[in-house]
């Protein structure tokens, strides 16, 4: 829509350039029009050039005035197509231990198409503890919606203040040295963190995450960021990057994965000593 809005705006200012310039002919040629045509004396066209002349500075003003709104518009165009939309989804909260088991709704997404897969994997990971088990998760994730990168940040505290910490990444690009972490409400992460929703994203920020290959580095075109709880509680949240848009049934997949893995393991916040690392504008 955007992209036929922009070519008609593009035809109107290539016609409105040439109406104006045929008119800004015609009026050049209106004297020897008139003489030719209507038999006026060449000495009395003097008394016809001022009013010729206020037809040239409307015509002018015109052509102006014309070309300023149609390029504001074309501009318009081009500004509302890189116009980041996120939407913002409430998420369902899991039972906690006091109330009672799955009801229809939960059955339903225990037969969701590769819902099972995820469950038999925690199962076979789980002993061998929570790191291990978070990172076979998103792999099998981020294989199954064809994602070029992943992240789990769990909640810490720096200074009492609340934060997220990467602890799980997939195709993630951060030295194994530093530690990245997010304030509540800082970035698109933190913002997920703090709201407690799934934040959708169609087309991803310049800049925010790039896909580093031995081809280059590119942007994906889309971002799911999905809460993880344990309980009912926030124990952190989980980014899923892929260049094609995410479907509905990939972001049910998606909540209902993390969902799967939040209850496995419970997440105690705790103070982190290291100041948080951003990463860079040109990752």
């Amino acid at each position: 829509m955007n992209l036929n809005a922009r070519r008609i705006g593009n035809i109107i200012l290539v016609l409105f350039v040439i109406g104006i310039s045929i008119s800004g002919y015609l009026l050049f040629q209106l004297p020897v029009s008139l003489t030719e045509t209507v038999a006026v004396d060449e000495g009395d066209l003097h008394v016809i050039t001022p009013v010729l002349n206020d037809v040239s500075l409307i015509i002018g003003f015109s052509f102006v005035a014309g070309i300023v709104t149609i390029l504001a518009y074309i501009r318009a165009i081009n500004s509302a197509e890189n116009t980041v939309k996120v939407e913002y989804v409430s998420i369902k909260k899991e039972k906690t231990a006091g109330e009672e088991g799955e009801d229809g709704e939960d059955e339903e997404i225990n037969k969701m198409e590769g819902i099972p897969e995820i469950k038999e994997l925690i199962n076979k990971t789980k002993s061998k503890g929570q790191q291990q088990t978070y990172d076979a998760v998103l792999s099998k994730v981020c294989e199954k919606l064809s994602a070029v990168q992943g992240a789990i940040y769990l909640s810490q505290l720096f200074n009492d203040t609340r934060v997220i910490q990467l602890y799980s990444s997939y195709a993630f690009v951060v030295p194994d040295s530093q530690e990245l972490n997010y304030e509540y409400g800082e970035g698109l992460a933190g913002q997920a963190a703090k709201q407690d929703k799934q934040i959708i994203i169609n087309k991803v920020p310049k800049g925010y995450i790039s896909i580093v290959s031995g081809l280059g580095s590119s942007d994906p075109g889309s971002l799911i960021i999905t809460p993880l709880r344990h309980e009912g509680t926030l124990i952190g949240v989980a980014e899923v990057a892929r260049f094609g848009e995410f479907g509905k049934q990939d972001h049910a997949y998606l909540q209902a994965a993390f969902d799967l893995l939040g209850k496995t393991f419970g997440h105690e916040p705790h103070q982190v000593e290291e100041a948080p690392v951003k990463p860079s504008s040109d990752n």
